[in-house]
């Protein structure tokens, strides 16, 4: 029941926050008025048509920081002043030239300086495709030759991660890396293995991403903790279900064969807290980032840690979720000491915009939180009005 306290989890919200919160889950709770409201951002976009104001003063402002880290430094301290710890991440798509990557490093240098600077801020995350060529991931996880210039492509790559965790680790902050598409994550699961075992000797500094929405990723961390057991090192793991369901499912039809997806949520759910479960077993080994929204989960790991007596702000055990969603669990696990983490989009708007789409869509969805979301927001403004 500790995700039912509305005044905790809107504690930094005043009430206008709140009546725009209300405005933007009521769309996003209907599939019709969200894909309506998609299309005609989509379709103001193709024609240049200004939206701009309008779009960052509803879902630009609700799901991110700013545009950049000097705008994001106002929230990062409110939710700081809460026991509440960031990580910004500059959603930016990841591109396809070589000057995109050395942009996309040169940002993600800067973020780690500025986190440094933050106590709140102990982690950075980006995503492999902005740093190398999605296709080169996927020749290299298909096994194919490499052409030579490819080679030294790869290199580079190899360079760009290697550069932003030194710094990182120079600079006292972790580093999770996203996981991808699965026909190009084979080699991302490699270079990590690689990097974890190379970086994580004494302690956990590089996380790997591991979606469980993936039939084949129980077995892949069971392989990765026998893996670390045998040569000493420190798993750092982010879990999360998954993000490119409808992607993945598309190209298993396309090219005909059987999609490495679970076949309903149910079954994703069953791997989600299968995978929690180990994790817990080896706790000493592994540092756990758990990204989700799923209250049965959470409440589901409290229990075990109360059980075994592990003390809630546990150095290994950190609970995520999006900035602007879950903010019923984030603000009240932090008022009960527990490691409360918020994920924070930034970026410019116009490179933030696809991110912000593919974030209304997913809302939009069936199994979304929305209708939670547009609840609770609901029982604040109520509560507010008897109080």
């Amino acid at each position: 029941m500790i995700f039912e306290n509305t005044k905790t989890a809107f504690s930094i919200k005043k009430n206008s926050d709140l009546l725009k919160s209300k405005f933007i889950y009521k769309i996003l709770s209907s599939p019709s008025l969200s894909k309506l409201g998609t299309s005609l951002i989509k379709f103001a976009i193709k024609i240049r048509f200004p939206i701009k104001r309008i779009v960052k003063t509803t879902l630009f402002n609700h799901f991110c920081a700013g545009e950049n880290h000097k705008e994001s430094l106002r929230t990062v301290r409110k939710l700081g002043d809460n026991n509440i710890f960031s990580v910004l991440d500059y959603s930016v798509e990841g591109g396809s030239k070589e000057e995109s990557f050395e942009k996309f490093l040169s940002k993600k240098m800067k973020t780690i300086d500025f986190s440094n600077k933050n106590e709140y801020m102990p982690f950075v995350v980006f995503k492999p495709s902005c740093f190398g060529r999605s296709l080169l991931f996927m020749k290299l996880s298909n096994g194919d030759i490499l052409l030579d210039k490819e080679k030294d492509e790869w290199e580079k790559v190899k360079n760009r991660f290697e550069t932003v965790i030194s710094h990182a680790i120079n600079s006292k902050v972790k580093v999770m890396v996203d996981a991808e598409e699965s026909w190009t994550q084979k080699i991302i699961d490699y270079l990590m293995e690689y990097l974890m075992k190379k970086y994580n000797q004494k302690e956990a500094w590089v996380f790997t991403t591991l979606q469980m929405y993936r039939k084949d990723r129980l077995s892949y961390l069971e392989k990765l903790i026998r893996k670390c057991k045998k040569e000493n090192f420190k798993l750092g793991i982010k879990l999360v279900r998954g993000a490119y369901l409808e992607a993945e499912n598309l190209r298993a039809q396309k090219m005909n064969y059987t999609s490495p997806i679970c076949v309903n949520k149910s079954e994703t759910d069953k791997n989600f807290d299968a995978a929690i479960s180990i994790i817990l077993k080896n706790l000493k080994k592994i540092l756990l980032f758990i990204g989700t929204h799923n209250e049965r989960s959470i409440n589901s790991i409290i229990y075990w840690m109360r059980q075994n007596k592990i003390p809630k702000n546990h150095p290994n055990i950190w609970f995520a979720q999006l900035f602007g969603m879950g903010d019923h669990i984030t603000f009240n696990l932090a008022k009960r000491k527990f490691r409360a983490v918020k994920y924070i989009p930034f970026g410019p708007f116009q490179e933030v915009l696809p991110y912000l789409i593919r974030r209304a869509e997913e809302n939009s969805s069936v199994d979304s939180n929305s209708k939670r979301e547009l609840e609770l927001i609901n029982a604040e403004i109520e509560r507010r009005r008897v109080n």
